[in-house]
């Protein structure tokens, strides 16, 4: 089965992930994997749909909102992403529940309706890659949320979790062998 993955990213973090779903789709399964930033030239010049029978798509979690390269995508390509496999996967700081929902509502409705996987995936604080701004958004919103841990900007924190990526590439890889 031939495999996009697009993706979005601020700092890095769902770049990561979408790497590591390639390598593990291609080590568990016959899969041929691309990977496009949609935010790159080649993201942006588009891809040919016809040679993919999957596609996944990920991005982060961004001021509350999935990155709008991802959402123009998904617009722009709606009609045929709704002909193929559909992965969906964030990446976010937000606790389950919250995530959950960024999730399903980050997405066009069609498109989370016809998904065959769907996870989120973890976030991470990159502190380093971050502006002042962006640190004292971070800070903010975590005093805000009680999170006294994340609101502590002089150490990264990652709550990605290879148990998640696992379970969306286990959940993929059980599709495509049973279409």
């Amino acid at each position: 089965m031939n495999t996009l993955i697009v993706y979005a990213s601020k700092h890095g973090s769902t770049e990561k992930c979408a790497n590591i779903i390639a390598e593990n789709l291609r080590k568990h399964s016959q899969d041929s994997v691309d990977i496009i930033n949609v935010k790159s030239k080649q993201g942006q010049a588009g891809c040919d749909f016809a040679l993919y029978d999957r596609i996944i798509i990920g991005s982060s979690i961004y001021v509350g909102q999935t990155q709008k390269e991802v959402k123009e995508f998904c617009r722009t390509n709606l009609p045929i992403l709704l002909q193929k496999q559909i992965g969906l996967f964030i990446c976010c700081m937000f606790d389950e529940e919250r995530a959950e929902m960024q999730l399903q509502t980050g997405f066009p409705e069609e498109l989370v309706r016809h998904a065959t996987a769907k996870e989120v995936l973890g976030g991470e604080f990159q502190f380093q890659k971050m502006n002042f701004l962006e640190k004292i958004a971070v800070k903010l919103a975590s005093k805000n949320n009680g999170d006294v841990k994340k609101a502590n900007t002089s150490q990264d924190i990652s709550t990605i979790s290879s148990e998640k990526i696992n379970k969306f590439v286990n959940n993929i890889i059980k599709i495509s062998i049973n279409t």
